[in-house]
Protein backbone atom coordinates (compact mmCIF):
# COMPACT_ATOMS: atom_id res chain seq x y z
CA UNK A 1 0.00 0.00 0.00
CA UNK A 2 1.17 3.49 -0.70
CA UNK A 3 1.22 6.42 1.62
CA UNK A 4 -1.25 8.22 -0.60
CA UNK A 5 -4.33 5.86 -0.51
CA UNK A 6 -6.43 5.95 1.73
CA UNK A 7 -7.50 2.37 3.72
CA UNK A 8 -11.32 2.07 3.79
CA UNK A 9 -13.72 -0.96 5.73
CA UNK A 10 -14.42 -4.05 3.54
CA UNK A 11 -11.87 -3.70 1.34
CA UNK A 12 -12.91 -0.53 -0.25
CA UNK A 13 -15.50 -1.75 -2.46
CA UNK A 14 -18.38 0.35 -2.71
CA UNK A 15 -21.33 -1.79 -5.66
CA UNK A 16 -18.62 -3.66 -7.15
CA UNK A 17 -16.14 -0.90 -7.39
CA UNK A 18 -13.03 -0.29 -5.98
CA UNK A 19 -13.45 3.00 -3.95
CA UNK A 20 -10.30 3.98 -5.05
CA UNK A 21 -10.77 3.74 -8.67
CA UNK A 22 -14.28 5.50 -7.97
CA UNK A 23 -12.50 8.20 -6.13
CA UNK A 24 -9.74 8.76 -9.10
CA UNK A 25 -12.15 9.41 -11.56
CA UNK A 26 -14.50 11.67 -9.54
CA UNK A 27 -11.38 13.62 -8.93
CA UNK A 28 -9.97 14.11 -12.33
CA UNK A 29 -13.95 15.31 -13.45
CA UNK A 30 -13.86 17.47 -10.36
CA UNK A 31 -10.42 18.80 -11.71
CA UNK A 32 -11.74 19.41 -15.27
CA UNK A 33 -14.53 20.87 -14.67
CA UNK A 34 -12.44 23.48 -12.23
CA UNK A 35 -9.81 23.93 -14.89
CA UNK A 36 -12.61 24.00 -17.97
CA UNK A 37 -14.82 26.43 -16.12
CA UNK A 38 -16.27 28.88 -17.88
CA UNK A 39 -15.33 32.61 -17.31
CA UNK A 40 -16.17 36.13 -18.49
CA UNK A 41 -13.16 37.48 -20.17
CA UNK A 42 -12.26 40.75 -18.70
CA UNK A 43 -13.03 42.90 -21.28
CA UNK A 44 -16.42 41.71 -21.25
CA UNK A 45 -16.59 39.75 -24.52
CA UNK A 46 -17.48 36.15 -24.36
CA UNK A 47 -15.76 33.18 -26.08
CA UNK A 48 -17.24 29.83 -26.14
CA UNK A 49 -15.00 26.62 -26.55
CA UNK A 50 -15.28 22.69 -26.93
CA UNK A 51 -14.80 21.37 -23.30
CA UNK A 52 -16.03 24.65 -21.76
CA UNK A 53 -17.88 23.93 -18.34
CA UNK A 54 -21.03 25.16 -17.00
CA UNK A 55 -22.66 24.90 -13.18
CA UNK A 56 -25.97 24.72 -14.33
CA UNK A 57 -28.52 25.02 -17.31
CA UNK A 58 -29.44 28.42 -16.53
CA UNK A 59 -25.90 29.34 -16.56
CA UNK A 60 -24.95 27.88 -20.38
CA UNK A 61 -28.42 29.28 -21.63
CA UNK A 62 -27.89 32.38 -20.22
CA UNK A 63 -24.13 32.63 -21.85
CA UNK A 64 -25.26 31.14 -25.09
CA UNK A 65 -28.31 33.76 -25.25
CA UNK A 66 -25.96 36.77 -24.37
CA UNK A 67 -23.11 35.51 -26.78
CA UNK A 68 -25.57 35.51 -29.85
CA UNK A 69 -26.16 38.81 -29.07
CA UNK A 70 -22.76 39.46 -29.03
CA UNK A 71 -22.00 38.18 -32.45
CA UNK A 72 -25.20 39.29 -34.09
CA UNK A 73 -27.80 36.74 -34.61
CA UNK A 74 -30.42 34.84 -33.70
CA UNK A 75 -30.93 31.64 -31.93
CA UNK A 76 -33.22 28.64 -32.85
CA UNK A 77 -33.46 25.91 -30.92
CA UNK A 78 -33.17 22.46 -31.99
CA UNK A 79 -32.81 20.34 -28.89
CA UNK A 80 -33.68 21.85 -25.16
CA UNK A 81 -34.20 19.16 -22.47
CA UNK A 82 -32.97 18.60 -19.10
CA UNK A 83 -29.68 16.94 -20.23
CA UNK A 84 -28.96 18.70 -23.49
CA UNK A 85 -28.83 22.21 -25.36
CA UNK A 86 -28.54 22.03 -29.06
CA UNK A 87 -28.83 25.70 -30.54
CA UNK A 88 -27.89 26.85 -34.50
CA UNK A 89 -28.25 29.88 -35.88
CA UNK A 90 -32.00 31.66 -37.08
CA UNK A 91 -31.07 31.64 -40.35
CA UNK A 92 -30.43 28.65 -42.52
CA UNK A 93 -27.39 30.48 -44.64
CA UNK A 94 -25.38 29.82 -41.57
CA UNK A 95 -24.38 26.66 -40.14
CA UNK A 96 -23.51 27.30 -37.22
CA UNK A 97 -24.38 25.00 -34.12
CA UNK A 98 -23.50 24.12 -30.57
CA UNK A 99 -24.27 21.02 -28.67
CA UNK A 100 -24.15 21.50 -25.19
CA UNK A 101 -24.72 18.71 -22.82
CA UNK A 102 -24.57 17.32 -18.72
CA UNK A 103 -22.41 15.49 -17.38
CA UNK A 104 -22.20 12.82 -14.92
CA UNK A 105 -23.52 14.66 -12.20
CA UNK A 106 -26.73 15.12 -13.94
CA UNK A 107 -26.08 19.18 -12.96
CA UNK A 108 -22.85 20.52 -14.35
CA UNK A 109 -23.08 20.93 -18.27
CA UNK A 110 -20.22 20.62 -20.90
CA UNK A 111 -19.59 21.97 -24.70
CA UNK A 112 -19.52 19.04 -26.44
CA UNK A 113 -19.22 20.64 -29.85
CA UNK A 114 -19.53 23.87 -31.87
CA UNK A 115 -19.26 23.81 -35.31
CA UNK A 116 -19.61 26.12 -38.58
CA UNK A 117 -19.11 29.37 -39.36
CA UNK A 118 -20.42 32.72 -38.30
CA UNK A 119 -20.33 36.34 -39.71
CA UNK A 120 -22.47 38.88 -38.39
CA UNK A 121 -26.55 38.34 -39.90
CA UNK A 122 -29.17 40.93 -39.78
CA UNK A 123 -29.74 41.83 -36.33
CA UNK A 124 -32.85 39.77 -34.98
CA UNK A 125 -35.54 41.70 -33.29
CA UNK A 126 -35.07 39.20 -29.89
CA UNK A 127 -33.11 36.41 -28.40
CA UNK A 128 -35.41 34.56 -26.21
Amino acid sequence: MNDDETVYPNGGEIGGYHSSDEENGVTRMVCYCIQHEWKPNPNGSILLRKGQVFRNAKVVKDVVRQYAIQQGFQLKRVKNDLCRFICECFNDAYDWRIHVSTLTDGRTFMFRSISGGHIQCRRGKSNK
